[in-house]
C-alpha cells in the first residue's frame, strides 16, 4: 500500500499538499467499508435472532455465525487502531 500520510513522533499527522485529495479519498473509502462492516454485523445478527427464535436447525446458521466472527475481529482491528 502507497502510504499518503506520514505520523510524527508527537502522534501528529501530516499529509503532503500532493496527496492531500487521494488522502480524503481513501479516509472516505474506509469510513463506507467501517460502515458496510457495521451494517453486515446488524442484518447477521438480524437473521441469527430470527434463527434462534424459530428454533430451528437453519442450514445457514452455521455460514452466519463465521461471518458473525469475522466482522466483529474486523471492526475489532479498527478499534484497536482507533478507526472506530
Amino acid at each position: 500500500m502507497h502510504r499518503l500520510t506520514e505520523i510524527a513522533a508527537n502522534g501528529d499527522v501530516e499529509v503532503q499538499p500532493r496527496y492531500q485529495a487521494a488522502a480524503l479519498r481513501r479516509l472516505a473509502a474506509y469510513e463506507d467499508m467501517h460502515q458496510d462492516l457495521e451494517d453486515q454485523l446488524e442484518n447477521v445478527n438480524e437473521k441469527l435472532a430470527d434463527i434462534e427464535e424459530n428454533g430451528s436447525a437453519d442450514p445457514q446458521a452455521q455460514q452466519l455465525f463465521a461471518q458473525q466472527i469475522a466482522i466483529k475481529a474486523t471492526l475489532a482491528m479498527y478499534e484497536a487502531y482507533g478507526i472506530s
